[in-house]
């Protein structure tokens, strides 16, 4: 099925009119080439996509950690999916999972605390805290 219109974050009220009209909720589950996602990421955000450019050409993958360190210290903060997904409406499709449940992972506190609650193991949250993010969980 074809997506018409890609709308992030409505109120409460709009879902429930959306939901009646048999619209789905975006799962945030995407199966796609990476090369598609690049190209979406171009055509929608040339800036956002030159930032990645030095990465995307890399004869030698041990460089890329740094590299990437450096362009994620270097962007704003995007939304893909205002940014990117819903200017590329006319190349995505979606198909219905049935009543499966929601969680917003969109933050890493709430990403490291559903590892948690899945019994999830992973090296930078089997302590309760994120190098990465700097996030401590508490287990209790």
């Amino acid at each position: 099925m074809r997506v018409k219109r890609f709308w992030e974050k409505p109120t409460s009220q709009i879902a429930e009119e959306l939901l009646k009209q048999d619209c789905l909720w975006n799962t945030f589950v995407m199966v796609g080439r990476a090369a598609a996602f690049v190209e979406m990421i171009q055509h929608a955000s040339p800036a956002l996509y030159s930032s990645f450019e030095p990465i995307l050409s890399l004869s030698t993958p041990e460089m890329e950690d740094e590299l990437m360190q450096r362009v994620y210290d270097q962007i704003p903060t995007a939304d893909f999916s205002k940014q990117v997904l819903s200017l590329s409406t006319e190349k995505l499709v979606v198909t219905s999972l049935g009543d499966i449940g929601w969680s917003d992972l969109g933050d890493p506190h709430r990403l490291i605390a559903a590892l948690f609650k899945g019994g999830i193991e992973n090296p930078w949250v089997a302590s309760g805290s994120c190098k990465h993010c700097g996030l401590t969980l508490s287990t209790s």
